[in-house]
């Protein structure tokens, strides 16, 4: 006489599981890091004067979003 046993496998591998928690866990840690490094690294801002960053006949232009500035030649306005 024969006895049938259902298995049942879960839906996902442990092999799959454990992947996955180590591709978070490194994405965490990144990001962790690099605030860890850029604290380090970014100095300390000191109070300058605007006419001071710049040669004369020159202006101050910002890029928020690229994090950098440059000096930029004076528009005729």
């Amino acid at each position: 006489m024969s006895t049938a046993v259902a298995v049942r496998k879960s839906p996902i591998s442990v092999r799959t599981f454990a992947l996955l928690i180590a591709l978070v866990s490194m994405f965490v840690l990144g990001g962790a890091g690099g605030y860890v490094v850029k604290g380090i690294t970014t100095p300390a801002t000191a109070a300058v004067q605007p006419g001071t960053l710049c040669p004369t006949g020159r202006h101050v232009v910002v890029w928020y979003t690229a994090h950098a500035w440059t000096c930029e030649p004076q528009g005729p306005g």
